[in-house]
């Protein structure tokens, strides 16, 4: 990962009241594979919004760090939809 990128992570972890999980990292693995049951994908990043805030910050994150956009934003409000962006 390229020293831009983990500054960016960085700053989205200072700003993030939810979980940013990246590869290598066992949350992630849990995750990505709940995310992907019948695919098996490996995104960027998984965020996993606790509050609007967040949802809002992923988005923006996701715009902003070049290559990324996001491919999944849960419902928030639903107990049976966990809150997740995955960014890939």
């Amino acid at each position: 990962m390229a020293p831009s990128q983990v500054k960016k992570i960085e700053a989205l972890r200072s700003s993030f009241r939810g979980e940013v999980l990246l590869p290598g990292e066992e949350a992630y693995e849990r995750a990505r594979k709940i995310w992907n049951a019948t695919i098996d994908k490996h995104p960027a990043m998984i965020l996993r919004c606790s509050t609007t805030s967040d949802v809002v910050h992923a988005v923006n994150f996701a715009g902003t760090a070049g290559t990324c956009s996001p491919s999944v934003v849960a419902d928030t409000t639903s107990p049976a939809t966990p809150c997740a962006t995955t960014v890939s």
